[in-house]
């Protein structure tokens, strides 16, 4: 898939060698046509993907700090995973700042990783 290129392109362009070991990901939009909130209640709901969605490229690395790369966007997070006792972040990175606390609290300390990602959804 053409969007990959972009987010290996921005991997390498912070310092992660092209042959270092990454995972691409690709998850699909979808529409929800019926059941809207009930399907992570127990309920029944009818969805359907769409062609649109999150590529993610992740990469590990030994520097304890976990690094966003909003290619899309042009913009970078990064979260030092030594102490999770971050500053208040706003918009989508308050989301991956509680993902992060949540992560260490259910499964113990994280490792350090970059991960380049874009979206197609509007």
């Amino acid at each position: 898939m053409p969007q990959f290129q972009a987010l290996h392109q921005a991997i390498t362009q912070f310092g992660i060698p092209a042959t270092q070991v990454r995972v691409q990901v690709f998850a699909p939009g979808r529409i929800e046509i019926i059941g809207k909130h009930v399907d992570y209640a127990g309920g029944s709901s009818l969805t359907c993907a769409v062609p649109l969605g999150f590529s993610m490229v992740v990469t590990g690395q030994d520097a304890p700090q976990i690094v966003l790369l909003d290619v899309g966007r042009n913009e970078r997070a990064v979260f030092n995973i030594e102490s999770l006792d971050f500053p208040k972040e706003t918009g989508w990175r308050l989301y991956v700042q509680s993902l992060l606390t949540r992560l260490e609290q259910n499964f113990g300390s994280l490792n350090g990783c970059v991960i380049a990602f874009s979206s197609s959804l509007p």
